[in-house]
C-alpha cells in the first residue's frame, strides 16, 4: 500500500473513488493535493493566493470527479468553485452576490 506523507500540516482530506485529496497547510499556505490511488501526485493547488483563503466543503459523493471548494478574500466576495479532482483544473466558479459591492474598489495583494 502506497504511503503519502504531506509536507505540512493536513487540515482536510478526502477519500474518493479514482482520488485522495488532501489540504494542507505549509508555511502558511493551504495547498489541495491530489493523489492517485498509488500514490502519485496528480495535482496540486495553491488555495491562498491574492490574498484569499480557501476549504474543501460539502464534499459527500466519493464517486464524483469534482469537488466543492469554498474560496473568499480581502477583495474577492465568497464563492463556490468545482475542480476536477482527475486533472486538478477548475471547471466552474460562481462568486456570491452583495448589492453596492464592486471588486474594482478594492485592491489585495501580498508581500
Amino acid at each position: 500500500m502506497p504511503i503519502i506523507q504531506p509536507k505540512g500540516e493536513i487540515i482536510r482530506w478526502l477519500l474518493a473513488d479514482r482520488r485522495i485529496v488532501i489540504e494542507e497547510k505549509r508555511q502558511g499556505i493551504t495547498l489541495l493535493e491530489g493523489f492517485d490511488h498509488q500514490g502519485k501526485k496528480v495535482f496540486s493547488n495553491n488555495l491562498s493566493k491574492a490574498a484569499s483563503v480557501g476549504w474543501m466543503d460539502r464534499n459527500t459523493n466519493p464517486s464524483s470527479q469534482t469537488i466543492n471548494i469554498r474560496t473568499m478574500g480581502l477583495s474577492q466576495p465568497p464563492a463556490w468553485t468545482k475542480l476536477n479532482i482527475e486533472t486538478g483544473e477548475i471547471v466552474s466558479s460562481k462568486a456570491d452576490i452583495y448589492n453596492q459591492f464592486d471588486t474594482e474598489n478594492y485592491v489585495s495583494k501580498t508581500d
